[in-house]
């Protein structure tokens, strides 16, 4: 008899080889104690941050590679900040830990308030577009939740904005408030609905609240924490359905070739961009959130971008056009390098000179906070250099 057996290519084994020295390293660094000296903390911290986005790849695959130590008190505060503590709990098999648990049951009832409205959306002869963590988290990582995400964005056409503020209000969503002292959501007054949409490109916040179904482990450890949109009341979990009604997603960044180049959504009736645009999208989120003005940047967006990264068919010619035309070159020309040099991800030689930030840009150019957010100044530390696919295949 003839027994087949399924031997890894060259660079699968450079793969494995690579997430497994990533992994071991992860499980120390991340489980050490906070070593008293501000410097080495963020050392290690940058490490620990490294190592998670290097561990994507894997992690989407599903990857069994093994369990971690349990992280220390202090790391585990930090990742929670920047929305990637999901990825050290995915990384060790850990799905099952009361955290993850908690931020799964939000993903899936948001993922069900998104399902409730697309659907909405498309009976009323509109075509909604889901973008963002909503789409993504299916798109890339199988439907698990990577920590908590806040609300839903959808984009519709321009002159569609306002049909489809009605139907969500027609299906219960209203611009209101949680009310701890009540459980019920209390209605936003119209000046500030009108304030904040006068300056943003989507309309406020349209929530409802629903009940979610938790364990008693879950809700206790809900209840001991701020997990907005997640609210515990008298015992009784509940999700505030948050939906970002978007009319455009960037300023110079027309929608009509979004809608063009769209392909099918997870969501029935609804689509989503393409993978390139994906791409662009979610770089340039990552840099904006990362600005002077925002200083709230979710390690999470670099995560999907690897994820994306790995994924075949992006059209580098239509991503470079259209990053070069908006003037968005620095957004993509920091992250992309950043990821590169963490051997996670391979982009021609050729697109990182077009996108080079040597070409000039008319906005600001704050792209080296990439990689200061990671706590590194500029670049990656020469210790971690060895971990890429050249210096393990040496």
């Amino acid at each position: 008899m003839t027994v087949a057996i399924d031997i890894p290519s060259g660079s699968a084994l450079a793969s494995q080889a690579r997430w497994a020295r990533w992994h071991a390293d992860l499980s120390e660094m991340a489980s050490e104690p906070h070593p008293g000296d501000a410097r080495l903390a963020a050392a290690k911290l940058a490490h620990v941050h490294l190592a998670l986005l290097a561990l994507v790849p894997a992690i989407r695959k599903h990857e069994e590679l093994g369990p971690l130590k349990r992280m220390s008190a202090w790391i585990r505060d930090q990742l929670t900040e920047v929305s990637v503590d999901s990825l050290h709990y995915l990384a060790s098999g850990k799905g099952d830990a009361v955290e993850q648990r908690v931020y799964q049951r939000m993903a899936e009832g948001q993922s069900r308030a998104a399902a409730a409205v697309t659907q909405a959306l498309h009976d009323r002869g509109l075509v909604p577009m889901v973008v963002k963590g909503a789409e993504l988290r299916h798109r890339v990582m199988g439907g698990r939740a990577i920590s908590s995400s806040s609300d839903v964005d959808v984009l519709v056409a321009p002159g569609d904005i306002e049909r489809a503020r009605s139907t969500l209000q027609e299906i219960g969503f209203s611009h209101s408030a949680y009310d701890p002292s009540t459980g019920r959501l209390v209605p936003i007054a119209m000046e500030k609905v009108l304030a904040h949409e006068a300056t943003h490109r989507e309309l406020y916040p349209l929530c409802r609240l629903s009940p979610l179904a938790l364990s008693s482990d879950e809700i206790q450890y809900a209840s001991a924490r701020r997990m907005m949109p997640l609210f515990v009341y008298q015992g009784q979990a509940l999700l505030m359905e948050i939906i970002d009604l978007h009319k455009s997603l960037f300023i110079r960044m027309e929608v009509d070739s979004l809608f063009q180049r769209a392909v099918p959504s997870h969501y029935a009736g609804a689509v989503t961009l393409s993978l390139t645009d994906h791409v662009w999208t979610t770089a340039l989120r990552f840099y904006l959130e990362s600005s002077t003005i925002h200083q709230d940047p979710k390690h999470r967006d670099l995560a999907y971008l690897v994820a994306l990264l790995n994924e075949p068919g992006i059209d580098w010619n239509l991503l470079v056009q259209t990053v070069a035309s908006a003037d968005l070159r620095p957004a993509l020309f920091y992250a992309l390098r950043l990821l590169t040099q963490l051997g996670v991800a391979e982009v021609p030689n050729w697109v990182m000179d077009a996108l080079h930030v040597r070409r000039g840009s008319s906005c600001i150019d704050f792209g080296c906070r990439v990689t200061r957010a990671l706590g590194l100044v500029e670049g990656l530390p020469q210790d971690l250099r060895p971990y890429s696919p050249q210096a393990l295949l040496a």
